[in-house]
């Protein structure tokens, strides 16, 4: 499956590693690291999320299908 593949890819370990490395070089305003990153899919939402959740970034797959008032607490 292409998409398949593809998915594997874009939530990869190299593709992690180098958004970390990016934000540190470029660095962040404020006392926390926040922000959002767009993806192509749901899926990819959760599996990014997971793996900067699991280098102790939290992180938080958010979709059309989660509710307003959930977006907006989690984002607070």
């Amino acid at each position: 499956q292409e998409d398949a593949f593809n998915l594997k890819y874009l939530a990869s370990n190299e593709r992690v590693e180098h958004i970390i490395k990016k934000t540190n070089y470029y660095g962040y305003s404020g006392d926390a690291l926040k922000g959002l990153i767009f993806v192509s899919s749901r899926e990819e939402a959760y599996q990014l999320a997971n793996q900067l959740s699991k280098r102790g970034i939290s992180s938080v797959g958010l979709t059309g299908k989660d509710s307003i008032a959930y977006r907006t607490e989690t984002i607070q």
